[in-house]
């Protein structure tokens, strides 16, 4: 069964998915123990933020037009997969013991998936916003790689640790 999404229930879509990701980056950065991840996350999450402002902007000036347009049919199946996911419990990912790798692949999910619906939505946008969108892609972009920086860190920290046990624990004293 295809969706059929107007322009205004797209971006309402688009703003809840930009929403959700700043929940989840806030609450991430709660279960963060690395003082530069916490900062990380809080950063991304008010990024989020910013993004919904500028969806709600681009929004109320394609109210203001008689402009209205739908997704194109050959982006159901992809949309499709995109907004399966968008009723996820955020709380239940942090239950129990989850590493800061799970919770950042997990985040990197929410970007990829961002992207894809930026992709999307760009394609039903008339020439003078599109602009927008990929200003916004960019942006997303650029948070996979922040966030796999992040991952990179991660996991050769986690490497040391099953190496060297106790390494973490040790002072750190100069030569």
């Amino acid at each position: 069964m295809g969706i059929n999404l107007t322009e205004a229930e797209a971006f309402r879509i688009a703003r809840y998915l930009e929403k959700r990701t700043s929940r989840f980056y806030h609450i991430a950065a709660l279960a963060m123990t690395d003082p530069l991840a916490r900062q990380l996350f809080n950063e991304l999450s008010q990024m989020e933020d910013d993004h919904d402002h500028v969806f709600g902007a681009i929004q109320d000036e394609l109210c203001s037009t008689d402009h209205a347009n739908q997704f194109d049919p050959s982006w159901q199946a992809v949309l499709s997969t995109v907004l399966s996911d968008v009723e996820v419990d955020l709380v239940k990912r942090f239950q129990g013991k989850v590493s800061p790798v799970d919770i950042i692949s997990a985040a990197m999910g929410f970007e990829k998936e961002s992207i894809i619906f930026l992709l999307a939505l760009k394609n039903m946008l008339p020439p003078e916003q599109k602009h927008k969108i990929d200003r916004l892609i960019q942006e997303e972009l650029g948070h996979l790689l922040k966030l796999g920086g992040q991952m990179a860190k991660d996991q050769t920290q986690n490497a040391l640790d099953r190496k060297f046990p106790g390494l973490g624990q040790m002072d750190d004293q100069p030569c």
